[in-house]
Order: structure tokens, then C-alpha cells, then sequence
């Protein structure tokens, strides 16, 4: 569920997430890379929701009393959170603050990006990550040493982007 270089910084349960009707009750997980609500049901993960720490713009205790905290989005959503617990509160304050380098901006905590730690070893030159027909084989639309399968062909007429250079230099077209 982790992505290569992610650690949980902070876990609270029992924390409430004012976003429509249901008012759903979950898992709080803030890691150094994003923010996760999981809604729990029967045991079994119901819905989770993920908010990257570089989307989150700010993070304010909630207006009315100290169980409670908004986390303001960069994408205008605000999420509002209630916690059991005035230390649950701070605790996942303390950890958003923790996650990424922090300011204050009009009281509230101003969270600013993170940088990739993601790495990929096999290939030291970026434009070799992505493999078309690895893809194309991976959707099934090529078997798995590139050759047509169900009518579709690779093409690679337009690999010097000449032809069209709007589109990719390879694609799947029909035999």
C-alpha cells in the first residue's frame, strides 16, 4: 500500500471525516508523502482517501472546539476531521507539520511539497522508463513478446514524430 520511501509518521482510529451525510468513521494515516482516511466496515478497508502532502495547503484546529481540525487543500476541498481526543488532534497536527517543511501563513500551518524519493534503478535515462509495447503487452492488446494478438498490430511508422508529431512514435492499429 506503501510507495518505495513512505513511512507513516502518525496513525489515529476513531477519527470522524465531515465530508457528506454519512459522516464516515476510520483510520487517519499521514505519511511522508500524503494524507489517507480509511473507512473501516466489517473489518474489511470500505473506502479510503488519499490527499498528497504537496496538495495540502494548510492545516487550522477547528473553530468550535479542539477535537477537531481543517485541512485546507490546494484543489479548494477542505477536510474536515474530529478526533477523540484534543491529543489525537494535535498529534495529527503535529505530524503534517512533520511531513514536510512548514511556515505559518494567518495562523494557519502553510505545508509546502516534498521532493520525489522514487527511484528506478534499471534505467538511468528517463525517456527509457516508459515502453510502449511493454504497455500495449501489459493490456493485453499484444501478447507478451510484442507480436499482433486479436487483430491489432504495433506501428511504429511515426517513430521520428514526423508524420504526426502530436502523437506517440508508436501505436496499436488493427492488422
Amino acid at each position: 500500500m506503501l510507495v518505495k520511501g513512505e513511512t507513516i509518521q502518525q496513525t489515529v482510529e476513531h477519527v470522524r471525516l465531515f465530508s457528506d451525510e454519512r459522516k464516515p468513521v476510520g483510520q487517519l494515516w499521514v505519511t511522508n508523502f500524503r494524507l489517507i482516511f480509511r473507512e473501516e466496515e466489517g473489518g474489511s478497508v470500505y473506502n479510503e482517501l488519499r490527499m498528497p502532502i504537496s496538495q495540502i495547503g494548510g492545516v487550522a484546529k477547528g473553530r468550535s472546539n479542539k477535537t477537531s481540525l481543517r485541512v485546507y487543500c490546494k484543489n479548494l476541498i477542505t477536510l474536515h476531521f474530529s478526533f477523540s481526543t484534543a491529543q489525537d488532534a494535535k498529534l495529527i497536527q503535529k505530524a503534517l507539520g512533520s511531513s514536510a517543511g512548514t511556515n505559518t501563513v494567518r495562523g494557519r500551518k502553510s505545508v509546502s511539497p516534498l521532493p520525489c524519493k522514487q527511484e528506478f534503478p534499471e534505467h538511468k535515462d528517463g525517456w527509457k522508463i516508459y515502453s510502449p509495447t511493454q504497455e500495449f503487452c501489459r493490456q493485453g492488446v499484444l501478447k507478451e513478446d510484442g507480436s499482433p494478438k486479436g487483430g491489432w498490430r504495433l506501428s511504429t511508422l511515426n517513430r521520428n514524430y514526423k508524420l504526426a508529431p502530436e502523437y506517440p512514435g508508436s501505436s496499436v492499429v488493427p492488422e
